[in-house]
């Protein structure tokens, strides 16, 4: 039971165990030496606690049994997880005692590697005294066990949070100098990617969610959650959701994947055989990771995790999370984007402006500020302009609200327009905009504008897409409305060898990762915004691409221009209100509202 009163007494959670398999027929999955590695959380509580909702196939059983604690290793083998997370509450405790070792001893011989959730973090916040003092008992106790999980020679740990916590308690985890010895992975909490001090990763323990994306450092599958003491669920159960999340994780470049969990029964979220649903759960995710009726990879058991694992795997202990490596390095099949910025100390007259836009992500989402989760932008982020600290038109509203103020200059909750304050569609008066904005700029000026909508096959429409993500269909002012059927279009019009004056592309909800995960809009993006930097245009420097989220913050943004500098700028306080300014300085327009006062970025971007 995930909550401060859970950790403070661990009751209405829920025991389980599967008829038992024969050991000696399963085979092992290989050692997780290398990321992804796929592991489960583990709970060595039965029968002290109850079960809820669902009722193991074989109980009673008692994590004190050295065969049931074999048996479920090998449940978790067979299915492809690589790896038990165990609660440790601290010294002395019951499963501290006697359980955690029996564990690690039912490992020996196999490919199957242990760590601890550092349980306290959810009960109060530890001093960096008691941490050091937990992690130097942990290090003598538990961490040269050869079933310990290692990675880049150092035991690795979980640390749980409470819903209070924040960069303090990576500042006490930091300032802990047993810290330093182990490979440390802290549970999000808002704002973390922000915090001075960053720790080795970073994971999420919400099984209320489905899923749960946090860019390059974990992704997490939840397969339902129900209380023993609640009467409905809060995510129900759904064995083609799970199959789908399952896949979504398997395809995920994250360093973690992460079941949630295997046999935490008294809150409704273990994968462990019941007399309700069986082995499904369990089957489909070896289904999943290892193929339909696969088996799992059979490799030595003497393969345990090198002790100097190459650096690159994960960021340093004490790196920011912004500059954290790639996973991977991008395929070989990525175009290589040599000269995409960087490459001329000229200031260029830029007569294009190409917006492609996207959703919903903070740095943290796409694996820090050079979009190390996404192989594509990553290799372009490594060599253009990337802001540490960019903030949208207004944190408390939503799509709509964010689109028409990065075009029109105005909060929309500031009253000076019409108030689009909802995802309501321009259709309804009230949802209707006249103030004056960028397309309108652009036209006034003898320029042309262009809104390419995915989805769309005719003019001035959102058939297929979300109006919302579209803000030229909002305004309703001067001549905005006539104008609509030409200027807003089917992508499929869109042609990078024929750049407008400006255009604004709108990918659907589920290519600008609004309703899909940063691996589609890595595509996506790689399909439509390479052609526009291969095009003689954007070559000869009149073109600037921005890649742009609507929220939330920090908000990923990245600027392409032959003359950009790269980089990630850690010290400009960028807005969606500084883009507008930019997009209207570099076209010869006059500043809307907002942007007047927005910080310029040319001086930031060598661009003027």
């Amino acid at each position: 039971m995930r909550s401060s009163a859970r950790a403070g007494s661990i009751a209405l959670l829920a025991a389980f165990l599967a008829a038992l398999i024969a050991t000696s027929c399963l085979p092992q999955v290989a050692a997780p030496d290398a990321a992804p590695r796929t592991a489960a959380f583990w709970y060595l509580w039965y029968p002290q606690t109850t079960t809820g909702h669902y009722t193991p196939s074989t109980q009673p059983y008692s994590s004190d049994d050295p065969a049931v604690l074999k048996t479920q290793i090998d449940q978790m083998q067979g299915a492809g997880i690589q790896v038990g997370i165990i609660s440790w509450f601290g010294a002395g405790t019951e499963s501290e005692a006697t359980r955690i070792p029996a564990a690690l001893s039912a490992a020996q011989g196999t490919n199957f590697r242990e760590t601890l959730y550092y349980e306290p973090e959810g009960i109060g916040d530890p001093s960096s005294a008691t941490i050091d003092s937990d992690l130097t008992y942990i290090d003598q106790h538990y961490s040269s066990a050869s079933a310990y999980l290692r990675v880049n020679g150092k035991p690795v740990l979980f640390v749980y949070a409470d819903a209070n916590d924040g960069c303090g308690m990576a500042d006490r985890w930091a300032q802990a100098p047993e810290t330093k010895k182990f490979y440390v992975v802290l549970k999000v909490f808002s704002g973390f990617a922000a915090c001075a001090n960053q720790p080795d990763d970073w994971h999420q323990y919400g099984p209320a969610g489905a899923t749960s994306d946090q860019g390059a450092y974990s992704y997490s599958v939840s397969p339902g959650f129900w209380k023993g003491t609640e009467t409905a669920p809060r995510l129900a159960r759904d064995l083609a959701r799970w199959r789908t999340d399952l896949q979504a994780m398997k395809a995920s470049p994250a360093r973690w994947h992460l079941i949630t969990t295997f046999n935490e029964m008294g809150e409704g979220t273990g994968i462990e055989p019941t007399s309700q649903y069986g082995t499904a759960y369990l089957d489909t995710v070896r289904d999943v990771l290892l193929g339909s009726g696969s088996t799992a990879t059979t490799a030595p058991a003497t393969t345990a995790p090198p002790t100097t694992a190459p650096a690159t795997t994960a960021p340093a202990t004490t790196a920011p999370a912004t500059t954290a490596p790639p996973t991977t390095a991008p395929p070989t099949t990525l175009p290589t984007s040599s000269g995409v910025c960087a490459a001329t100390s000229s200031h260029p007259a830029i007569s294009h402006v190409v917006v492609f836009s996207n959703e919903n992500k903070t740095w943290s989402g796409v694996g820090g500020t050079q979009f190390q989760s996404m192989p594509y932008l990553n290799s372009l982020a490594k060599q253009c302009r990337t802001y540490a600290n960019w903030t949208e038109t207004d944190t408390s509203q939503n799509s709509a609200s964010q689109y028409l103020g990065v075009t029109t200059g105005v909060k929309q909750a500031s009253g000076t327009d019409n108030n689009v304050l909802s995802d309501c569609n321009p259709d309804i008066t009230s949802c209707r905009s006249l103030t004056d904005n960028i397309f309108r700029q652009v036209r006034a000026s003898g320029g042309t504008v262009r809104s390419y909508v995915e989805g769309a096959t005719t003019g001035c429409s959102a058939a297929g897409n979300a109006a919302k993500h579209v803000p030229a269909l909002y305004m309703m002012g001067g001549n905005d409305q006539s104008s609509c059927s030409a200027e807003v279009r089917p992508l499929s019009e869109f042609n990078p060898n024929a750049l407008p004056t400006f255009s604004f592309i709108t990918p659907t909800l589920c290519n600008d990762m609004h309703d899909c995960g940063v691996s589609t809009g890595d595509a996506w993006l790689k399909a439509h915004l390479q052609p526009v930097l291969d095009s003689a245009a954007y070559k000869s420097g009149s073109v600037l691409v921005e890649v742009w989220f609507d929220e939330d913050h920090p908000v990923p943004n990245m600027l392409l221009n032959p003359a950009i500098p790269a980089g990630v700028d850690t010290t400009t306080a960028a807005t969606h209100f500084g883009a507008l300014r930019l997009w209207e300085d570099l076209l010869g327009l006059p500043h809307l509202p907002g942007a007047a006062g927005a910080v310029d970025l040319r001086p930031s971007l060598n661009l003027q």
